[in-house]
């Protein structure tokens, strides 16, 4: 009976009164949490998988990866990217795994905090550099002139878009097949005409350089007859016609 009589007493818990039970329970409870968590640290702690410290990047792509460690369960991840000056790069990233883009030839500072359920927070930063090596190509292709016969009026066009260097610069010329000599000056343009006034084999000959120094250099062979009769002209120097078009360059 007194238990039953002491389970209906009211007794204050703070500036509120509650049953006994009530009351003996709410205290046992707060004084448990208080010292559980007293004696029980949550704890959480970043590592980088991906990149690591002072490594080096050859891409312009950073696929990161941060885990975590620790008796705390992770509720907020924030990665930032920033140059080594601490200027921020793009937008935060709110995942362990992710991708930063564009990234170019610089020194980057990558930084990740986390904080757990339980209140646990741990923050890191790891510094690496991109190296960007680019090997640059210049390819020109000869469209004309063809491997061909030609009356006087010869006409080149020539074409460098495959290449990944830039400011690219042409130097053409004709020269003379059996010679050497140039016929004319220099031309830079990528389409143009020369005027052969003599009937001969001649070489086309182009070079193209880009502003990081790749080069590329073609020749096409062809003739030019110039006819000085109404009859057909079947070589050219000795050499027959048949001949002339099938030469490669």
């Amino acid at each position: 009976w007194w238990y039953d009589w002491l389970a209906y007493q009211t007794f204050p818990i703070g500036s509120i009164y509650v049953p006994a039970f009530e009351s003996l329970t709410a205290n046992y409870s707060a004084y448990y949490f208080a010292h559980a968590n007293a004696l029980y640290t949550y704890v959480t702690e970043i590592s980088s998988v991906s990149p690591e410290e002072s490594s080096t990047l050859e891409s312009s792509i950073l696929n990161y990866e941060f885990t975590t460690s620790g008796n705390d369960t992770v509720s907020e991840t924030q990665v930032a990217l920033y140059y080594s000056n601490y200027t921020q790069v793009g937008a935060n990233q709110t995942s362990l795994t992710s991708t930063f883009n564009d990234l170019v030839n610089e020194t980057y500072i990558i930084a990740c905090s986390v904080v757990g359920v339980n209140g646990a927070v741990d923050y890191l930063e790891v510094s690496f550099t991109v190296e960007i090596i680019i090997t640059y190509t210049t390819i020109v292709t000869v469209t004309y002139p063809e491997v061909t016969a030609y009356n006087s009026t010869v006409p080149w066009q020539v074409d460098t878009s495959l290449s990944n260097d830039t400011d690219i610069m042409r130097q053409i010329n004709v020269y003379d097949y059996l010679t050497g000599v140039a016929i004319g000056e220099n031309q830079t343009s990528a389409t143009g005409t020369f005027t052969i006034p003599t009937t001969g084999l001649y070489t086309f000959a182009v070079t193209a350089t880009g502003s990081h120094g790749s080069s590329d250099y073609e020749t096409v062979f062809f003739a030019v007859y110039v006819a000085e009769s109404t009859g057909e002209i079947l070589s050219i120097k000795g050499v027959p016609i048949s001949n002339i078009i099938k030469i490669k360059g």
